[in-house]
């Protein structure tokens, strides 16, 4: 296989997985390979994995490029029952949380202290104004996260795509009122499980949201 941009070294990896906040499994899940060959690529200098196991690590924590040589996947939503969520404390134990608070409260400040205390950094909080919805926080584990996202609109964020998605996801959480379960898969490749929950509907309409890196079967 050809190689389509610059050779990454483990540590440039490694680091790169660090400013994200992604253990190693974390990135194994997401890039679709085990913990032991991300562990590996991590510890050398001139990593002797597979182009494309390379690249898609890179893509993982952000370096490389958002999509790959050749022609992009197919972008996938798939909706999933919260019901699938009732043995999986363990494998999404923040997505979890989330669900469990919401079937509790919908006060905002409280489903965010529930989450925040699973150590989620995958989190993000939308207020709706004036018929759009803007970030009010957004994790440190999401790439596009940060200081730099609070106040931005949805749309306005990350991989055109995949803000879409979530756009049409918090809509449909805000006007249901029920907990928005879906498996995504980016036209880059990334997957990840995501919840979305509508908070203070009544006062100050909004949605928390809790992701989780990789494709986990329930």
């Amino acid at each position: 296989m050809e190689k389509t941009g610059r050779a990454f070294s483990g540590p440039e990896l490694r680091a790169a997985a660090a400013r994200m906040k992604m253990t190693q499994k974390d990135v194994a899940h997401a890039a679709g390979v085990s913990p032991r060959t991300v562990s590996r690529v991590f510890a050398e200098e001139r990593p002797s994995a597979r182009d494309g196991t390379l690249e898609q690590i890179a893509r993982v924590v952000g370096l490389g490029e958002p999509i790959a040589s050749g022609l992009p996947h197919p972008f996938i939503v798939v909706d999933l029952p919260c019901t699938a969520l009732a043995g999986a404390s363990e494998k999404l134990p923040h997505i979890y949380a989330l669900f469990e608070i919401s079937m509790r409260t919908r006060d905002r400040e409280k489903v965010l202290e529930r989450v925040r205390l699973s150590d989620a950094t995958r989190v993000t909080s939308v207020s709706l104004h004036d018929g759009d919805l803007y970030i009010d926080e957004m994790g440190s584990g999401i790439r596009w996260g940060g200081e730099r996202a609070i106040g931005a609109r949805v749309l306005d964020i990350g991989d055109a795509v995949v803000s879409r998605s979530a756009f049409e996801r918090y809509w449909k959480a805000l006007i249901t009122g029920d907990p928005i379960f879906q498996f995504v898969r980016s036209t880059a490749g990334l997957e990840f499980m995501v919840m979305s929950v509508a908070v203070d509907r009544d006062t100050r309409p909004g949605i928390v949201t809790v992701s989780a890196l990789g494709r986990h079967f329930l």
